[in-house]
């Protein structure tokens, strides 16, 4: 199922630390310009469609493709969050871990860095499709898996840090998966952690039209993912994370906020090369991101509307008079002790009971105005 507004905890701590606060634009810029399996000769047998590769093992689960194109936006991509964060691998403070599993791990870089960094860790990358490389350091490998599942075919409770980056698309319901990591984590020092992207466009300075064609079309990514896939694979939630983790009884949960300019606008320089790299880097997997969204599995377009579509859609992206960006959510949680797990269950189902109580309160209080629109006042009936 979708997400739902109801899953988010209205009683969530303060809002999370945005970086930075305000992006400024360059004065100077004018320009419009299933279980674990091996590897089998048939998951490497991709699927070829409009002209590009989608993975094989459950086959239609990820809309996106996996071709040597995509394993460099992948890689590119990787960089620019390392730019962002300022080399930082993570920001939850595991010490001395020694199992860590990267879900969707794409090319594997992230891993691989990580079994560099923690020579005594077993770090496990998962994805649905084998694209990963051979060389890798003694104590990093790689398995096609199915995060989506609810048994992910390990011990509960052995990871030390489980991580997820970009899983747009992913999902059924991220609300599921993060509930699914909470069982493999260890109690009272296991951490999730996860880089996820708010895609919907954003400016501080109302340069960004509504009818933007980037933002159209984004909404229509969105609508096709929530409403046209089967089973739908949402694409906005990463501004629900946080909840999600509090919900599923993570405690010390602490969220970073990026943004993460569509283009060179701003007037930082760090920021401007930033944003060029994003703009570049988003103007790349743009076909990618978009065929199956709105052909054959969405809205059923052919390809040469969905080309005429994106030709607008790259005009607007590289037009540096509208200052938008879009948000980078770093969300990390760690699962407590089995000592603290009954009591955070207890406060957790009596905020749950709470939050009905209010929903039937309002609820009586809306039906009570429907009937009085309805009958009207007594001196008007008589």
């Amino acid at each position: 199922m979708s997400e739902s507004p109801n899953d988010i905890d209205s009683n969530s701590p303060q809002d999370a630390t945005t970086i930075p606060t305000v992006l400024e634009a360059d004065p100077n810029d004018s320009d419009y310009d299933e279980e674990t399996e091996s590897l089998k000769p048939d998951i490497s047998d991709y699927i070829k469609q409009y002209g590009r590769t989608y993975h094989r093992y459950k086959q239609g689960s990820y809309p996106f493709p996996n071709d040597p194109r995509e394993l460099e936006r992948l890689d590119e991509q990787f960089e620019i969050f390392m730019l962002l964060s300022e080399g930082r691998l993570h920001f939850s403070p595991t010490l001395f871990p020694t199992a860590i599993l990267d879900v969707g791990t794409g090319t594997g870089t992230w891993a691989i860095e990580m079994g560099e960094r923690y020579p005594d860790a077993t770090v496990t990358g998962t994805d649905l499709s084998p694209c990963q490389p051979f060389e890798v350091p003694p104590n990093v490998c790689f398995e096609i898996d199915d995060a989506s599942e609810d048994d992910w075919a390990r011990d509960l409770g052995s990871f030390d840090l489980i991580h997820s980056s970009m899983m747009l698309g992913s999902f059924e319901s991220f609300r599921k998966f993060v509930r699914t990591s909470y069982k493999y984590l260890k109690p009272d020092n296991g951490w999730l952690e996860c880089w996820e992207l708010d895609p919907t466009a954003r400016c501080d300075d109302n340069t960004v039209r509504s009818d933007s064609p980037f933002q159209e079309w984004e909404d229509l990514l969105h609508e096709a993912a929530e409403e046209k896939l089967d089973p739908p694979r949402p694409i906005r939630y990463a501004h629900r994370i946080s909840s999600y983790m509090r919900n599923a009884g993570f405690v010390d949960v602490e969220e970073l906020k990026y943004k993460l300019p569509i283009n060179s606008w701003p007037g930082d320089p760090k920021l401007k090369e930033l944003g060029r790299r994003w703009g570049e880097m988003m103007l790349e997997g743009m076909s990618g991101f978009t065929y199956k969204l709105l052909g054959q599995e969405g809205f059923g377009w052919p390809r040469h509307e969905i080309e005429v579509r994106l030709a607008l859609v790259r005009k607007s992206m590289k037009d540096r008079n509208q200052h938008a960006y879009q948000n980078l959510h770093v969300v990390w949680g760690r699962r407590p002790s089995t000592e603290q797990e009954p009591r955070i269950r207890r406060q957790l189902e009596q905020k749950k009971r709470e939050r009905e109580a209010r929903r039937r309160t309002l609820a009586s209080l809306g039906a009570a105005v429907d009937s009085s629109a309805h009958t009207g006042p007594a001196s008007a009936r008589s």
